[in-house]
């Protein structure tokens, strides 16, 4: 506890007064990485403990290499740090030590290096002067010498495992020593959407066997090109007449060429056929955590090129491909050979730190901290699984994947000390096919899941045919059945009604070991004034009762189809006018595919429907104390607005998993709660200083449908109106969401002035609905939100 002293204080005006706790959470032991032992120094700046038992606890703590790695090896940052928001340590995944070798391989290997040759090359042996048996000593020694890659249009593929077998090697670079039996003169290569502009050829013949002019000449034909810059050639001597594509005020012809020696034919082309071209791609394959296989880099070249040592290099990001096999492609229509491979890289020394932790994790098991080790999770005493992998992984780069585990420590509306509702999981009952077992709640709820935990908290391992079936006898005694999804340790069952019940009934179509029954929701009476966006709003059961274009509802009970409806709350006695997406029974699917709606009666007195524009939930507010879901603008520290949040995805945050957010992006500075890290949404405020600052947010609680404080109607072509409302909202409203698909929201200072031009300069003389929650009392702020109070505001925009 950093903050607070963990105790509010009720006043005599019935407020609490007092700070909440913030919390830091501990790294404990910081991560030794194989490769590397501490430093001399290692710098304590806070939670410092360190004693034989618990490990050591640092805030920050540096890095060497062991004696038979160079330091200089040492990858990255030597350093890392508790990010004690999170208690996780930043950068140890970044931390290896590796020594850069050739790596030894198992298959084909040269008799010779041609690597080494330096003053002559067998290639030359075939240009045009020479004669037909040296072609025929190239071609022996090829054969004898070299591995022939490929001979036919297919592709060609050499594997060659690392030695010692089995073991991951990390490439860096490939040294490839390539030959072929073509002439490396008497070919054009293509150069952007020219050919042959590097030619340095013999032929000094046109396409009509007239012999070429010297370039040096300017006689039968006088010409500008007569300066070496302008060829590829070491001088002017050394062109000769031979054909070429010389360099002409920024341009080049599509082709080599000359001036002719006859006087009637100024200049043609030359007939020089185009050189051959190779592919050759380097991948290494087959690692041992059954990764995918990753690719080096790949070369392109011609005929011409094959004078030259071609060394490919890997990309390090941070690490370079690695594997147990090295595989060369190639693909050509023309013979090639593969005369000399080297392959350097690294017999890599690393690991991935300390395995994540958050709160309401438990680490149950880990297997070390080398590549594909695994770290196995479930959930702390007094959380509940939810859903999602209980698995993390050290992957290839560095960081551990996983584990994806949600685990809730909402109120369990079931607990009452009774078998499978007392929290003690050892404990555990048999529900026989064809019998079922009823779960009574304290109150009439509003259930938006239902977990049921498995013996030996072993996921399902029969068929979704032979799942259970969890059916929700409502009030009213309609059967709703809840969906089902599968999970590591049970069942999960969500309705996108969320209905409101006392009373769960749970039958199965197998016998079933049930050891705990958890049953999330809240009061009946404190339903709220948004939606979940759960099947188009069918979990809505606020009091809205105005559609989108302004018409007042009916009652359901007006409606014809009345009996084929199903609402979450009850018979449509209950629902009386208010918006809803009902179960249509007839269509069997909800009435309303996208948001809930409502009937009216046109000025024919005919019934008529009409969509509603019912705020999401998370898009302005928080649908429980953690906030995990809130997804809106708020971008400030309780009700400061002078202290803004960092944006998550820049700095040195820990936090930048996509997964661990809600809306799953992190390009914003919005107030958030990743990973239910923290009791309630908060927000870095400063990443300069270690360690980071961080607070909670003022994120307003969901609007209640019981609790709405005003219900305010304002024509901005109504001067009256306009001032009535100016006068309200300037010292009640804090921020301003309208409920259409966008969910723009406007919040103080110039609350008025965003709503009148901002946003109604796009809704010109249209109706809108807002939700506005009111500013909290000085003596609320340390509160966080909680207890907000919010008024509708529909708005009739300026024509």
């Amino acid at each position: 506890m950093t903050e607070g002293d963990g105790v509010l204080t009720c006043d005599s005006a019935g407020k609490w007064i007092g700070q909440l706790p913030t919390c830091d959470l501990n790294c404990g032991r910081a991560p030794l990485s194989p490769g590397t032992v501490w430093s001399a120094d290692i710098t304590n700046q806070a939670l410092v403990t360190l004693t034989a038992d618990t490990g050591l606890e640092v805030a920050e703590a540096y890095y060497r290499c062991k004696s038979q790695l160079s330091d200089t090896d040492l990858y990255q940052d030597n350093k890392v740090v508790c990010d004690r928001v999170n208690g996780q340590w930043k950068n140890p995944a970044n931390i290896f030590c590796k020594n850069e070798s050739y790596l030894p391989y198992d298959s084909w290997v040269p008799r010779s290096s041609l690597l080494e040759e330096t003053s002559t090359s067998l290639m030359g042996l075939t240009s045009s002067n020479e004669t037909s048996s040296a072609e025929y000593a190239l071609i022996d020694y090829l054969t004898r010498e070299c591995y022939e890659m490929l001979n036919t249009d297919a592709f060609a593929e050499l594997l060659l495992p690392f030695l010692p077998r089995g073991r991951d090697y990390e490439l860096t670079s490939v040294e490839l020593r390539l030959q072929t039996v073509h002439s490396n003169d008497e070919c054009v290569e293509k150069s952007s959407h020219w050919f042959g502009i590097n030619y340095v050829g013999t032929t000094n013949v046109t396409t009509s066997n007239l012999t070429c002019q010297a370039w040096a000449e300017t006689s039968p034909h006088n010409h500008q090109f007569t300066t070496e810059n302008l060829f590829p050639d070491a001088s002017l001597s050394d062109v000769k007449n031979y054909c070429r594509n010389p360099y002409n005020k920024g341009t080049y012809e599509e082709k080599p060429w000359c001036y002719t020696i006859d006087p009637g034919v100024e200049w043609d082309y030359c007939d020089i056929p185009g050189c051959h071209k190779y592919k050759v791609q380097v991948t290494v394959e087959n690692a041992t955590d059954g990764g995918t296989d990753q690719m080096c880099g790949e070369s392109e070249f011609y005929t011409s090129d094959i004078l030259k040592n071609w060394t490919i290099s890997c990309p390090q990001a941070p690490t370079g491909p690695f594997g147990t096999e090295l595989k060369i492609t190639a693909n050509a229509s023309q013979p090639l050979f593969l005369c000399e491979l080297k392959p350097n890289g690294v017999d890599t020394i690393s690991g991935c730190g300390e395995p994540p932790h958050r709160r309401g994790w438990e680490l149950v098991s880990l297997d070390g901290h080398s590549l594909g080790d695994r770290a196995n999770y479930t959930c702390a005493r007094g959380f509940y699984y939810k859903r999602g992998s209980k698995m993390a992984k050290c992957t290839r780069s560095r960081l551990w994947s996983g584990p994806f585990l949600e685990c809730s420590d909402e109120t369990n509306l079931a607990l009452d000390d009774t078998p499978l509702r007392d929290n003690n999981f050892e404990t555990c009952t048999t529900i026989s096919v064809g019998s079922s077992r009823d779960i009574w709640l304290s109150n009439m709820m509003e259930v938006s899941e239902v977990v049921l935990t498995l013996e030996g908290r072993q996921g399902p391992t029969s068929s979704s045919a032979n799942a259970p079936d969890l059916h929700a006898i409502i009030h009213d005694g309609t059967s709703r059945r809840l969906y089902k999804d599968d999970t590591d340790e049970g069942y999960l069952f969500k309705s996108p009604f969320q209905p409101i019940t006392n009373q769960l009934k749970i039958s199965v179509t197998s016998d079933l070991n049930i050891c705990e029954i958890a049953v999330f929701g809240r009061n009946s009476s404190q339903t709220l004034e948004c939606t979940m966006q759960i099947s188009g709003g069918a979990d809505y059961k606020g009091n809205l009762s105005v559609t989108e274009d302004g018409h007042q509802c009916i009652p359901w009970t007006e409606h014809n189809r009345i009996t084929d409806f199903e609402f979450g709350d009850g018979n449509s006695s209950y629902v009386q006018n208010f918006c809803r997406n009902p179960f249509d029974k007839r269509d069997g699917g909800f009435y309303s595919g996208s948001k809930p709606i409502c009937f009216y009666r046109d000025h024919m007195g005919d019934i008529q429907k009409d969509y509603c524009e019912v705020l999401f939930c998370d898009a302005g507010c928080r649908n429980d104390q953690a906030g995990v879901s809130y997804q809106g603008e708020l971008h400030h520290i309780g009700t400061d607005l002078m202290t803004s949040c960092e944006q998550w995805n820049t700095g040195d945050h820990r936090f930048v998993r996509k997964v661990d957010f809600a809306g799953e992006t992190t390009n914003h500075n919005g107030c958030r709660n990743p990973g239910r890290s923290q009791e309630r949404a908060w927000c870095i405020t400063s990443s300069s200083d270690l360690p980071v600052s961080y607070s909670y947010c003022n994120i307003p609680e969901c609007p209640k449908s019981a609790e709405i404080q005003w219900v305010i109607n304002v024509d901005l072509n109504n001067q009256t109106q306009i001032d009535e409302f100016y006068s309200l909202h300037s010292k009640n409203f804090r921020e301003c969401i309208c409920t259409d698909k966008d969910h723009r929201s406007y919040a103080q200072p110039q609350l008025f002035h965003k709503l009148a031009h901002n946003f109604c300069d796009s809704y010109a003389g249209d109706f809108k609905s807002l939700m506005c929650h009111h500013i909290p009392p000085a003596n609320e702020t340390s509160l966080y939100g909680d207890g907000a109070k919010w008024s509708r505001v529909f708005i009739t925009c300026r024509k």
